[in-house]
């Protein structure tokens, strides 16, 4: 049976080659500009790739690992059953270390190189259903059923969500206080069913500073604008 997940415990980690943990620690601490979910990913890859080292290549350490122990290894997350994006990941956080041993250790280590080259090939991507968004039926219909089971909490998220065209993990940022956010109200010109245009009343909010996704330890920080159903939903709940 595939197996896709990988949990690595502590026990497991700090069993591994004391050279592999000192360096993958070192590394994981210089890399200050990464995000904490970022971080995480990297410490994960790592420690999934070096225990693989530990039970599969004698434990070597780092500076004596070559392009077939790689290869090897992205076979077995193959065999895992593990998704082309989760496999590109670990190659390239592994890739990435390697570079840094290339750059701040040649000293010690002159012989060593990045051997996640292209000539162990990348696995092929695999079939990405196209995401298609919620027409303007499917969302009223919706939260109208999330409405007539009192699901309150849901048809909040849904409706936020919706509104202001954010990710999940930037509508986990939002603060209670939300809800004594000024209203903002803007004249904006729309064309009617004649394509004449006119002038109405827009009425919005704005959240707190979230950090959403971007380059950096705190990505790019933005305040995010939603609508007055939304602002309703999140009162009632």
């Amino acid at each position: 049976m595939v197996e896709k997940s990988i949990e690595i415990t502590e026990e497991q980690w700090n069993s591994i080659n004391k050279e592999n943990l000192k360096m993958t620690a070192e590394y994981l601490e210089q890399n200050t500009q990464l995000s904490p979910y970022t971080l995480n990913q990297y410490r994960s890859a790592l420690r999934i790739y070096f225990w693989y080292i530990h039970e599969y290549c004698d434990d070597k350490p780092f500076y004596e690992i070559k392009s077939r122990d790689f290869l090897r290894f992205q076979n077995w997350m193959v065999n895992r059953g593990l998704s082309s994006s989760a496999i590109k990941l670990k190659r390239s956080v592994v890739s990435s270390f390697n570079s840094y041993i290339e750059v701040f250790y040649e000293d010690e280590f002159n012989t060593f190189k990045n051997y996640v080259n292209k000539r162990i090939a990348s696995p092929p991507p695999a079939l990405v259903h196209e995401k298609q968004p919620l027409s303007i039926e499917e969302y009223n219909h919706l939260c109208s059923v999330l409405e007539e089971r009192e699901l309150w909490q849901q048809v909040a998220w849904v409706r936020f969500a919706y509104s202001a065209g954010c990710r999940r993990n930037e509508t986990r940022q939002l603060l209670k206080s939300v809800v004594d956010a000024e209203e903002i109200i803007k004249d904006v010109e729309i064309k009617d069913k004649n394509g004449d245009k006119q002038t109405v009343q827009s009425k919005s909010f704005m959240t707190s500073p979230i950090r959403c996704k971007g380059k950096g330890k705190i990505g790019k920080v933005r305040n995010l604008q939603f609508d007055q159903e939304a602002m309703d939903a999140i009162k009632k709940w």
